[in-house]
Parts: C-alpha cells; structure tokens; sequence
C-alpha cells in the first residue's frame, strides 16, 4: 500500500534526523573531555619540566607526580574512545537510515498523489545533504579514535607501578612522550572541532527533513481515510436488509 511506503519513509527520516542529533551530542561531550585531558597533560609537563634531572629531584616527588597525572590522562582517554566508539555508532546508524530513505524514494511509484510527489521532491535533496555531511564527519570521527589512542599508548610511559621498583625512568624520555600525547590530544580535538562543525550543519537540515516529513506522514495517514471516504460504497446509503413491506 503506498501509504505504508509513505509512512516507511517517513520513519527513515525520524530515524536519520534522531541519529545525527545524538551524533552531536556526542561529539559535545567528547570535546569537553578531550580539553579536561589537556589539562591534566599540562599539570603532567609542569611536573616532568621540574624532574628534568635526577639531581633536580632527588627523592622523585616530581615523577610521582607525573606518574597521577598520566594515570589520569589514561583514564580520560579511555573514556574518550569509548565515546568516540558511540558517535562512529551513531554516524553509521544515520548512514543506514539515510540509505534506505533513498532506495525507498527510488522505488516509490509514480501512482502517488501529486501532493505527496511534491513534498516527497522537497525531501530528497535534503537527504542528499544530510548524507554527504555524515560521510564527511565519519572519517573525522575514525581519525579521532585512532588519535585518542595513540594519547593513551603515549601517555602510559609511566605509571604509578613503573615506580615501586628501582628508579630506572629517565625524565627526558617521559617528557618526550608527554609532548607526544599531548600532539595525538591536540589532533583529536581537532578532529572533534571539524566534526562539530559538518554536524552542526546536517543537523539543521536533519531538522528541516524532519519537518517535510511530518508533513509526509500525515499526508499519508489521511490519504486512505480521504480514499475510504470517497469510495462509492462509502458513499451510497445503506438500508436495512431482508425483504421491504
């Protein structure tokens, strides 16, 4: 029935537009925690600046130090990657969701009323957006994952562990691979900038699909009512049944 393709469609388009603004929201969240992890890499190169020698830090408070602050900035990681694992989620289910609306507009067929046509023809160069600023973000958001992670292998160098034994760090090198977490951290916000912006705009036109095919839907809930109204047996009086007097 083509009012159930209508309503499929328009189900499509909720569920893409739902999508996208969870894929927002995640990557709000994944910004705030990937600043709140640079602060914490700060507060570590403070730290690993005074333990620079064994000399300027005898009795390795410094590195102690450090060592929090990177177990902390593991933690933060790790929680970004999970984060970052929902948003591809939530970018893949949008992609789908995008798809099939338009294999479904493919198939419509052209017995639709002319209504219906002209709000189906305003829907699908929305779509059209809405999926090419998904595909531009879900690059950034796998580019973002595998930046995190370097944060995290970088920012294991040295771990409260590392120091129950003999003090065999070297400053320097912990140094270096705060400064290089600090890079992949630097990339990864980056990445969930850019991100933000590509999905700040699908998201306004996720919600100008949303509002053509509400109007879709109730197009399509009352056109078998409107056709039921209009049938001729509809139409004609029925009178009692059995033989007349």
């Amino acid at each position: 029935m083509m009012s159930e393709r209508l309503l499929d469609l328009t189900d499509c388009v909720f569920g893409a537009e739902q999508s996208v603004r969870r894929a927002r929201e995640t990557v709000e969240d994944l910004r705030e925690l990937t600043r709140s992890a640079l602060r914490v890499l700060d507060e570590a190169e403070t730290e690993a600046a005074h333990a620079d020698t064994t000399e300027s830090d005898p009795d390795g408070r410094h590195l102690e130090a450090v060592a929090d602050h990177l177990s902390r900035l593991t933690s933060r990681c790790t929680t970004i990657g999970e984060i970052s694992h929902e948003l591809n989620e939530h970018l893949e289910q949008a992609t789908a969701a995008l798809a099939r609306a338009g294999r479904l507009i493919d198939e419509l067929d052209d017995d639709i009323d002319p209504q219906a046509t002209q709000t189906v023809a305003q829907l699908a160069p929305r779509l059209a957006m809405v999926s090419d600023m998904v595909e531009v973000a879900r690059p950034m958001s796998q580019t973002l994952s595998h930046n995190i992670a370097s944060a995290s292998t970088a920012s294991q160098v040295l771990t409260p562990a590392t120091l129950m034994g003999p003090r065999t760090v070297d400053p320097r090198q912990v140094a270096a691979s705060i400064r290089s977490a600090g890079q992949y951290l630097h990339r990864a916000d980056e990445d969930a900038r850019l991100a933000e912006t590509v999905l700040d705009r699908a998201g306004a036109t996720s919600r100008q699909t949303g509002r053509v095919a509400g109007e879709l839907a109730d197009h399509a809930r009352q056109s078998p009512r409107e056709q039921l109204r209009r049938s001729p047996a509809a139409s004609s009086p029925r009178g009692p049944s059995g033989p007349g007097r």
